[in-house]
């Protein structure tokens, strides 16, 4: 009998513990970039320059590694430049979030 209530006990409470899992906040990091492009449009520096935690009230550099995937996909949406027949030079992010590593087309947290 206890084991049967026990059973019960876990079947009842193993949703609302899944919820709770659910419900956690994701971390997520702005990467800051420096990007420039020449007079004819192509991208010339894609420079990772800084990763910051923007909970934190500081452009302080976080230590986390930033994998390659991300990178290229934050290079490939920064390989259009913004101003055509001009040259560009400018700082941009980009949302990383660790659950989603090789994804930089995030634009809102």
């Amino acid at each position: 009998m206890k084991r049967l209530i026990a059973a019960l006990a876990l079947l009842l409470a193993a949703p609302l513990y899944a919820q709770t899992v659910a419900a956690r906040p994701r971390k997520h990091y702005a990467v800051l970039f420096e990007v420039g492009h020449d007079l004819s449009g192509r991208l010339t520096q894609f420079t990772l320059n800084r990763v910051v935690d923007p909970t934190s009230g500081s452009t302080a550099n976080v230590a986390i590694v930033i994998p390659k995937a991300f990178i290229d996909g934050a290079r490939a949406r920064s390989a259009t430049p913004l101003n055509a027949g001009k040259s560009d030079h400018f700082f941009t992010y980009y949302i990383f979030d660790a659950a989603r590593p090789a994804d930089a087309s995030l634009d809102q947290l």
